[in-house]
């Protein structure tokens, strides 16, 4: 019933002007439209919703990922706007915040101004969806 649907994914925030300036400006997001308590943005066809709540709490566990053609570039360019990837314990231990996955995945994972995770993932060459 829904696969012809466009899938939207929400983050709770708790200051949609904070969202606004760490997903457009730091993370280059395109802004769509505010919405009744927060703000759209999109990227490359799929909206995220950022909705203002009271009490936000960051989540434990990643809340939306990009999946990027060239890892590396993607966080030279981040880096450059003032974002740096999280190093997690035990996961992505290098020093570089990377992580390896078994299939050869590149992963590094960022954190909002709630402390949400966020993933950034280049997928090997062979990788087949």
């Amino acid at each position: 019933m829904l696969q012809a649907s466009r899938i939207q994914s929400i983050i709770c925030c708790s200051s949609s002007e904070l969202a606004e300036e760490f997903y457009v400006t730091k993370l280059g997001l395109r802004r769509i439209r505010k919405a009744f308590n927060g703000l759209v943005v999109e990227a490359n066809g799929g909206d995220l919703y950022l909705a203002e709540v009271p009490g936000a709490q960051p989540s434990e566990h990643t809340v939306v990922g990009f999946a990027v053609s060239d890892l590396d570039e993607t966080l030279v360019g981040l880096a450059a706007r003032g974002v740096e990837p999280d190093v997690i314990a035990g996961v992505s231990d290098s020093g570089t915040g990377i992580a390896v996955a078994p299939d050869g995945s590149r992963v590094a994972w960022l954190r909002d101004p709630d402390g949400n995770w966020l993933s950034v993932v280049q997928y090997p060459a062979t990788f087949e969806s």
